[in-house]
């Protein structure tokens, strides 16, 4: 999903004070963290945050949010509300959040600087079922500190901002950060000096000005329109698949790039998404107002599971209604796709015989493909496996219950039976809230 701006005059007041941190003031560096391996692979860049009560929360870090927004779960733990306003989900639409006083949020025990305020909303449909987002660690935050994205290490670093640069760190590109934005100027696709807003909350490679796409178009005739439900291309959830680009004077392959919808700058906007930085080493020190970027890749990241995601038609919102038969298409062509839809079969027929844990015989549901890029991971490395012993993890929801139920099915050789090895059940967040006991009537003897 795209990320979030308050809207006018929250959004105004946010973009005045976005400039960099006084020379004289310094915030205590937190240690190095490691964020997820999914990141700049179809997954958001996460980080474990610490409350006040040293509670974990996990945080999308979002450059292109100009405030830090937490789930609105914890609001009663912020005390008395401040106020009401709105905020913008970009490509989203608006919503209305809560404003509170900024509560204390820590990084390897280290208090980050952040704003005066925070707001509240509903972030799950951030992640989606299997994993909780607590909140968005915004442009308020980040913009006190000189932050390096290792995409290599999975590593996110707090740097000294006096530090002289680092050879390794890359070209030097300049940095600015107003109305809420980042921004940097760059030759990109040929025209110079091009402004490009800087967004780690888009997952894909980001975004071209609405002329500068269908010049694009045009120019590259064999770029793949993905997702193929759609009818508005470019769109949002909708990008094209391009073949090369370039950027600051290097060429890049396989670039994921919407057309910059009429919301944003009505159209004008060029957006260099989390996809499209990863393939770098990133650095970006604020309060010097340089960007540094180390190339390391023209292609995306290895695993990364933008086509899976296309494919699989999970782009659309809701999934594309042909989604199933194009996992089932998919599988087939895999060298242990049959096992994976043996091992279905498996799980169905237990439950029509009343043996599933956790299923009535009567009770309907589907088979859940998760667009997490750790369940998606893991489903590829299994399906790349023919031989034995075969273990398939498959997850399935009950029509109307947002739990998920899993099940660890293996089948040691070909001649004997699929089993039933774990089952369990999670919350909307992932929380495991039941583990189901072996049953000895469910596998055979």
């Amino acid at each position: 999903m795209r990320l979030i701006r308050p809207l006018l005059p929250c959004l105004l007041a946010l973009g005045l004070c976005s400039c960099a941190t006084p020379e004289a003031v310094r915030p205590q560096l937190p240690g190095e963290a490691a964020f997820n391996p999914g990141a700049g692979r179809g997954d958001h860049l996460l980080l474990t945050l610490q409350g006040e009560d040293g509670q974990d929360l996990l945080f999308v870090v979002d450059n292109g949010c100009s405030g830090t927004i937490l789930d609105k779960s914890l609001e009663t733990k912020l005390g008395k509300r401040l106020h009401r306003t709105f905020i913008w989900y970009g490509y989203l639409g608006v919503a209305t959040a809560g404003v509170y006083q900024a509560p204390a949020l820590y990084l390897n025990h280290t208090r980050l600087l952040t704003g005066d305020e925070v707001y509240t909303d509903d972030l799950q449909s951030i992640a989606g079922p299997g994993r909780r987002v607590m909140g968005i660690l915004g442009l308020d935050c980040l913009k006190h500190y000189c932050v390096q994205l290792d995409f290599q290490a999975d590593k996110m670093r707090f740097l000294d901002p006096d530090r002289p640069p680092a050879e390794t760190w890359g070209q030097a590109f300049p940095l600015t950060t107003a109305w809420g934005e980042v921004r940097t100027h760059a030759d990109f696709f040929d025209e110079p000096s091009a402004s490009l807003r800087l967004d780690t909350g888009d997952w894909t490679d980001g975004a071209l000005n609405v002329g500068l796409f269908r010049r694009e178009l045009r120019e590259q005739p064999r770029s793949v329109v993905t997702n193929r439900s759609n009818t508005d291309l470019g769109t949002f959830g909708h990008p094209v698949l391009f073949g090369r680009g370039s950027f600051g004077g290097d060429t890049y392959t396989n670039l994921a790039l919407h057309k910059c919808p009429p919301g944003l700058w009505l159209g004008q906007q060029n957006i260099l998404g989390l996809r499209f930085l990863a393939r770098h080493l990133v650095t970006m020190n604020f309060p010097k107002h340089t960007l540094y970027l180390q190339r390391q890749s023209a292609e995306p990241r290895p695993r990364d599971q933008f086509d899976l995601v296309e494919t699989f038609g999970l782009m659309d919102s809701p999934p594309a209604p042909d989604g199933a038969a194009r996992v089932q298409v998919w599988l087939r062509q895999q060298p242990g796709g049959s096992l994976w839809l043996a091992a279905g079969q498996f799980l169905e027929d237990l439950k029509h015989q009343g043996r599933l844990p956790g299923w009535a015989k009567a009770e309907a549901g589907y088979i859940w493909i998760d667009r997490n890029w750790e369940a998606l991971d893991e489903m590829q490395a299994e399906v790349a496996q023919a031989g034995y012993p075969a273990t398939r993890t498959i997850s399935i929801q009950k029509n109307g219950d947002p739990a998920l139920y899993h099940y660890v099915t293996v089948k040691t050789s070909p001649d004997r039976p699929w089993q039933l090895q774990k089952a369990w059940r999670t919350d909307a967040g992932g929380k495991i809230i039941e583990q189901f006991p072996a049953a000895s009537d469910v596998n055979p003897p």
